[in-house]
C-alpha cells in the first residue's frame, strides 16, 4: 500500500508503475488509503522474487512521492497459499489435518514471538494486525473464527492463502525482501 500525501493525482505514476510490473501484478484501489492504491503482485517464489520482480518500481514510487512507511494507513501483506502447508518433498497431496497441523505450526510461531514479529515487520497495530486470537490458535484454525475478523496477525479468512498482515508499510526494497524471506523461512520451519 503507498500513499501519495500531497494530493497530486495518483493516475500517471500509478500508470507507469502498473507498466513497469507488468504481468506480476496490478494496482488496486485500497478504501483504508487517502490518496493511494495498493499494489498486489501475482504468486511468485522466493526465488522469481528476489532475481525476476521488477523492484525498481518501488524506487520509482519513492522518486515521485509516494509514502508507505510515514504513514498511518499503509500496510504490507503477504498471502501463503494453502496448498504450500502440509506439503513434503515425497507428498503428491498432503492430507487435510497435515494441512492444519502445518498451519497451527507456522501460526503459533507467529504468535507466540509477537514481540519479535512486531519488530521486525516495523509495526505494532492492533486495528490492521491483532493477535487477539493468542490461546485459541487450534480453535482458529479448525473453525475459522478470528477474534478481529480479517484484521487478525495472520488473516486465514481466505479459501486459498493465509495472509501475514503485520508488517508495515515500505518502499524499500531490502525491507520488502526481507519481509518476504522472513515468511518463506517461517513456512519452511515449521514445515516438520
Amino acid at each position: 500500500e503507498v500513499e501519495l500525501p500531497s494530493g497530486d493525482s495518483l493516475k500517471p505514476t500509478a500508470s507507469h508503475t502498473n507498466d513497469l510490473i507488468g504481468e506480476r501484478g496490478f494496482l488496486k484501489y485500497d478504501g483504508s488509503l487517502d490518496n493511494g492504491f495498493e499494489l498486489v503482485t501475482m504468486p511468485h517464489t522466493l526465488e522469481e522474487y528476489m532475481s525476476k520482480f521488477p523492484f525498481t518500481a518501488l524506487d520509482e514510487l519513492r522518486e515521485s512521492g509516494f509514502r508507505s512507511w510515514d504513514t498511518d494507513t499503509c500496510g504490507f501483506h503477504i498471502h501463503v497459499s494453502r496448498a504450500t502447508f502440509g506439503m513434503r518433498l515425497k507428498d503428491t497431496q498432503p492430507t487435510q489435518g497435515r494441512k492444519d497441523a502445518h498451519m497451527l505450526r507456522f501460526t503459533k510461531l507467529i504468535y507466540d514471538n509477537r514481540r519479535q514479529v512486531k519488530r521486525i515487520a516495523g509495526r505494532s497495530s492492533d486495528r490492521w494486525a491483532s493477535f487477539d486470537d493468542v490461546g485459541r490458535l487450534t480453535e482458529k484454525i479448525k473453525t475459522g473464527h478470528q477474534a478481529n475478523g480479517r484484521y487478525s496477525a495472520v488473516n486465514i479468512s481466505s479459501k486459498r492463502t493465509l495472509e501475514i498482515r503485520v508488517f508495515k508499510g515500505s518502499l524499500n526494497v531490502r525491507r520488502v525482501k526481507a519481509y518476504i524471506q522472513f515468511v518463506h523461512s517461517t513456512v519452511e520451519y515449521t514445515r516438520e
